[in-house]
């Protein structure tokens, strides 16, 4: 008899790999998207509609399937289902997501205050309360980030690298724009490594680590993902690893997924936040392509069975990666060569929602960017080659006759 599992939200994908193996309940949307088709809710025991977000409606749900047929598991992918799931979790006494880690995670000042005895993982912080809390860190710190305490996609999110652009913002500065944020003392690199774990018995590993590029002055955002990260040698992976296994002690995961974003300062790395689920812009599927490992399904196996750990930084048999199209700003005309592309059987993906008569501008987030092109390789030079070969195959049209193609650097 199959074991019974509950997913918060989701889309399509995790329904198909939760399905081959396990009887999947599911509460969550029922409106259709580009990734979720809500038909593939017919195979599933028992389906309830409702916002993920809704805590109390989804604990109700949740006991009522849990009465019809008793749960093996109880789990999210999704950004904003995982503290539902936990809660669910807890109140239903099966395997899912610890409370603790969830919201430690879910909240940056929660996790930050939790880190701040530990010097190997801290990072100065202050919560942003008025205008002279703000001046006090910067004249301290002369580069800082400020963040929302519960955010995604990197909204919201203000970089501030010197005291020109520091003197601009302050002048217009009101803290009623800042809102539960926190301040952090700023690491300045143009690369963040997401690194994805399972876990365990407390006991945690690597699967894979992400090089993303980080672009943006004051609003970041991430145009550019290699899977796995191309610079990584051996004194990286060992200082990465260090640092993951206290990290993720710390915050007392034991048997959940994560996805623990870091940054390097010279040789030393740091913690920049972390999620119980997996990584986001096609990060886990790139981890899939590249290991044969399937995320998702280890993670299905560990919270309802028992599952042996593979090794650290398994073996990768080809390389992935991620190109987002940066526009510049202008009413856009016409898109070429987008055809043409899904021609290479290299090319995985491709996913526009540019389109003619939009008025396109920089992003100011990862939410904000509306195309991706997936791409794998057997090695990175061949990946190299054939961005570079995309880069001028694929270009945006402007009503003002101006062309913009794609950016890899």
């Amino acid at each position: 008899m199959k074991k019974h599992i509950l997913l918060i939200g989701g889309w399509n994908e995790i329904l198909q790999i939760a399905l081959k193996k396990y009887e999947v309940s599911y509460i969550g949307t029922f409106q259709k998207s580009d990734s979720f088709n809500p038909s593939i809710l017919k195979k599933c025991a028992y389906t309830k509609e409702a916002n993920i977000s809704e805590v109390s409606t989804c604990l109700y749900f949740a006991n009522i399937i849990n009465n019809k047929k008793s749960l093996s598991a109880v789990t999210s992918f999704t950004e904003y289902g995982i503290q539902t799931a936990s809660i669910i979790s807890d109140n239903l006494k099966v395997p899912g997501l610890g409370i603790k880690p969830t919201y430690l995670s879910s909240y940056k000042n929660l996790m930050r205050k939790e880190l701040a005895d530990d010097l190997e993982l801290s990072l100065p912080f202050k919560n942003l309360d008025c205008e002279q809390t703000i001046k006090i860190f910067f004249k301290k710190h002369c580069k800082i980030i400020l963040k929302p305490i519960s955010g995604a996609g990197s909204k919201g999110i203000v970089q501030i690298k010197d005291k020109i652009t520091f003197d601009k913002f302050i002048k217009k500065f009101n803290i009623d724009d800042f809102k539960d944020y926190i301040i952090e003392k700023f690491i300045d690199s143009s690369k963040i490594y997401s690194v994805e774990t399972i876990s365990k018995d407390g006991k945690h590993c690597i699967l894979n680590t992400a090089l993303e590029y980080v672009k943006g002055n004051i609003n970041p955002y991430i145009n550019k993902i290699i899977v796995p990260a191309p610079d990584l040698d051996d004194a990286k992976k060992s200082a990465i690893k260090k640092l993951v296994d206290r990290f993720l002690t710390k915050i007392g995961v034991t048997n959940e997924i994560s996805h623990t974003e870091i940054i390097f300062d010279g040789n030393k790395p740091y913690i920049i936040e972390t999620q119980l689920r997996v990584g986001g812009a096609r990060i886990w599927k790139m981890n899939e392509l590249t290991t044969k490992i399937s995320q998702i399904e280890l993670e299905l196996d560990n919270l309802s069975s028992s599952i042996k750990l593979p090794s650290d930084y398994p073996k990768t048999h080809s390389v992935c990666m991620i190109l987002k199209f940066i526009p510049d700003t202008g009413k856009v005309a016409k898109i070429c060569g987008y055809e043409k592309l899904l021609e290479n059987k290299n090319i995985l993906n491709i996913d526009f929602k540019i389109k003619q008569g939009d008025f396109v501008k920089k992003p100011k987030n990862n939410d904000e960017i509306k195309s991706m092109i997936l791409l794998q390789a057997k090695s990175y030079d061949e990946l190299l080659k054939l961005a570079n070969e995309i880069s001028q195959k694929i270009w945006i049209e402007y009503e003002n006759g101006k062309k913009c193609f794609l950016k890899i650097l």
